[in-house]
């Protein structure tokens, strides 16, 4: 039963499920477009590419320096103690 298990394996079966949801929904969105990129209204994208595309994580990017990070931590750390 799942509830004998150590918490570390509930947390694998729980992403393991988390990612399967994700893989199901990103093929119903591509399955959705496919009559349309089969009939040339849409631009063809293997399914591969277009869940890499989905998945993609945005990355932040900032102007300031280094130093400016690094002052803005240690005030951070300051007022926490």
């Amino acid at each position: 039963m799942i509830l004998d298990l150590p918490l570390s394996s509930i947390g694998k079966f729980l992403n393991h499920a988390i990612e399967s949801e994700k893989e199901k929904a990103t093929w119903e969105l591509w399955k959705s477009m496919y009559p349309n990129m089969a009939i040339g209204l849409q631009k063809f994208i293997s399914f591969n590419d277009f869940k890499a595309k989905i998945n993609q994580k945005e990355l932040q990017t900032t102007r300031i320096t280094a130093k400016e990070i690094i002052d803005e931590m240690t005030e951070i750390r300051k007022k926490l103690g």
